[in-house]
């Protein structure tokens, strides 16, 4: 039994239908017709060449070939451009800040001085007027020395109870003994 398309040349001209064989070798359309279809094998087989013409000329089509962009890939380029949104951001946080400056110097140091030198620069030096100011400490006042003076980096030099010469010396000292008191 084959089972084909063709079109129907007598009440639905240009309509596909099921083409079922009949007794005699020829292929009777199954539709009710005032009279019978008969379509011949080799008519039928110049409807199966149809779809082979259509595969050709869309062969010669010029396709566009989109290829996938890797999941790497897109990762890559999003962290980038945050990235670079972010240190955009902080550049113009920061510029007006006093310190930009000074911090330029401090790569170049070892690191117990880069450390010392960048925290009194920026003002996170733990010292008792940082620690005041982000509520830890009750005063910004010296508890080493009688003075009564925030404790600050321009104190560091003024007290009596540190010892050593130069300021990141007298900055790790009076760390130490703050935290021994």
């Amino acid at each position: 039994m084959f089972i084909g398309f063709s079109t129907c040349s007598c009440t639905h001209p240009g309509h596909f239908n099921i083409i079922l064989p009949s007794t005699t070798g020829s292929y009777k359309c199954p539709l009710p017709h005032p009279k019978p279809v008969w379509i011949s094998p080799v008519s039928l087989r110049a409807y199966r060449q149809i779809p082979d013409v259509l595969a050709k000329k869309g062969a010669n089509i010029p396709q566009t070939y989109i290829r996938e962009t890797p999941y790497h890939s897109i990762t890559l380029h999003f962290k980038h451009a945050f990235r670079s949104v972010y240190r955009h951001e902080l550049e113009t946080r920061i510029s007006h800040k006093p310190w930009t400056q000074e911090i330029s110097k401090v790569t170049d140091w070892p690191r117990r001085r880069a450390v010392a030198e960048f925290r009194l620069c920026v003002r996170h030096d733990c010292l008792g007027a940082h620690l005041h100011r982000i509520g830890i400490h009750p005063d910004p006042y010296c508890t080493l020395c009688s003075f009564n003076e925030p404790m600050d980096r321009n104190h560091l030099g003024q007290c009596t109870a540190l010892n050593n010469k130069t300021e990141c010396e007298q900055y790790w000292e009076a760390r130490t003994k703050m935290m021994e008191n």
